[in-house]
């Protein structure tokens, strides 16, 4: 497990991945996090500040540098973002003495470099000589945490042995090496999500377990996240997320625990990175949707691209609801506009797509009304009375003439092709 997570953690990106990570781990590690990095606002080579208990047992202010990757000879000094140098002089020139507040000043300070990567052999002299400079006994040290640390940092506290037994270790690695495969239902991973919501019977575990296990899940989520973009198929993260949210709240209703804040926090945190997985996922298929039958080579028969066009029709709309939902909710005209640029986006993928005139499941009618309910937020009746009756034409037709290409009445693919490949099926039926 500790190179799952460090593979994980050497994916991070330094802004608003790694950076968030860690006030996690502080957390679970009993620090009081005192300050987190924030877009826009000079830190003075802080990104994330704590004060916690030491393993020497001594309590100290903790004081963090978040990088992303490696740090190799080119990253210890210059004008990037990335230089370690610079940052560690504003923390020990600047932050400590003006930022730092007074009530923390009597602490030992502990100036951490912290990277998802390593400290390559080209620095470590440097950084060693630097250190060794600049610590001042009982006031000020200096440490390292690159991918093996907190690694281990995270095992122990949000993978540990009660929370994930071998089995439900064994099921995550499951997940992850099956993720590429097309053919996966990511059931592994919908075991691991069981196990940890019932099994361990969430609601009877202390409020700190609990957090701790939903923080365990959503640590997990982003996981097959990375892990699905290195593979460059979001599929399985967007199925992961749309599972994780509504099994998380559905628990949390069942057993009275929506008015806890620090899980429902938390929720919020999984609810806002399936939109975000969602969101990235329309955008990669945004250019091809835009051209006339730009995914319709991806089925190799009429059937299997409809299912196909059909699918991404609700994930379209599912992404322009939930928008919509955020926006109006929190009064976010962001959320709203960017509905309404799906909702547009929506349009033009029909219009370019002539299949879509043409479901062939039952089911499809859950695409088509979301889709119908989406555009109909943003007042495209003209539209949505077109589609409609395209549709209705276009089923009409290939039931009286074709006797084939027209949906059944189930959901069933056997079902699906005995209608449309073999010869003397019986349309009535």
């Amino acid at each position: 497990m500790k190179l799952i997570i460090k593979e994980y953690l050497s994916l991070l990106k330094e802004s608003n991945e790694l950076d968030a990570l860690i006030p996690e781990l502080l957390l679970s590690m009993k620090h009081k996090v005192i300050s987190k990095a924030q877009i826009g606002v000079r830190q003075y080579g802080v990104d994330i500040a704590s004060i916690g208990i030491d393993k020497d047992v001594i309590e100290k202010v903790f004081l963090f540098t978040v990088k992303e990757g490696d740090i190799d000879r080119k990253d210890w000094d210059g004008g990037s973002e990335q230089a370690v140098r610079p940052s560690l002089e504003d923390i020990r020139e600047t932050y400590i003495s003006s930022h730092l507040e007074e009530q923390y000043q009597k602490y030992p300070k502990k100036i951490i470099l912290a990277t998802g990567g390593d400290l390559k052999q080209t620095i470590q002299l440097t950084w060693s000589q630097y250190t060794d400079k600049y610590t001042i006994k009982n006031q000020l040290e200096y440490a390292f945490w690159g991918g093996d640390e907190l690694a281990i940092l995270i095992e122990e506290h949000l993978f540990n042995e009660h929370m994930i037994p071998q089995k439900i270790r064994s099921k995550f690695r499951k997940t992850l090496a099956l993720l590429n495969d097309t053919d996966y239902d990511l059931r592994d991973y919908y075991d691991f999500l069981k196990y940890i919501l019932e099994d361990e019977k969430l609601a009877t575990l202390s409020p700190k377990k609990q957090l701790k296990a939903l923080r365990l899940i959503y640590l997990a989520l982003n996981i097959i996240y990375t892990w699905s973009k290195e593979e460059n198929n979001l599929k399985p993260a967007l199925l992961a997320s749309e599972r994780t949210v509504l099994n998380v709240w559905d628990y949390l209703y069942k057993n009275n625990l929506t008015n806890k804040k620090n899980l429902t926090d938390v929720v919020g945190k999984i609810y806002f990175k399936h939109i975000n997985i969602v969101s990235e996922y329309c955008e990669k298929l945004a250019p091809a949707m835009r051209i006339k039958d730009g995914l319709s080579m991806y089925g190799h028969h009429f059937i299997q691209e409809s299912k196909i066009l059909f699918e991404q029709v609700g994930i379209l709309a599912e992404l322009g609801h939930l928008c919509y939902f955020t926006g109006f909710q929190n009064e976010n005209k962001e959320y709203l506009n960017y509905s309404q640029h799906i909702a547009s986006l929506l349009k033009t993928y029909i219009q370019n797509h002539k299949a879509m005139y043409n479901p062939v499941y039952d089911e499809h009618i859950i695409d088509i009304s979301l889709a119908i309910l989406l555009l109909n937020l943003w007042n495209e009746i003209d539209f949505i009375d077109e589609w409609i009756s395209n549709l209705i034409s276009h089923i009409q037709f290939a039931y009286n003439a074709q006797g084939k290409y027209f949906p059944i009445d189930s959901d069933n693919f056997d079902e699906l092709v005995e209608l449309n490949l073999k010869d003397g099926a019986n349309k009535e039926e």
